[in-house]
């Protein structure tokens, strides 16, 4: 069964301040603020890391 996505509500602030900080690099990083899809598909790849990582450590905990 795959697992719901993961949103930042359910993250955790250590998490969420992660995120910002990847997001603030991405626009340094271009010099200008994010459109809406770059912002999207940064917080996207985190996500999906974060759901990765939560996977594994369950395994282990199994």
């Amino acid at each position: 069964m795959a697992t719901p996505r993961l949103t930042q509500k359910d993250m955790t602030e250590s998490e969420q301040r992660e995120l910002k900080t990847l997001l603030d690099r991405a626009r340094i990083a271009h010099g200008r603020t994010l459109t809406n899809a770059e912002t999207n598909q940064v917080k996207k790849e985190y996500t999906d890391k974060l759901m990765a990582q939560r996977e594994t450590e369950a395994k282990k905990a199994r």
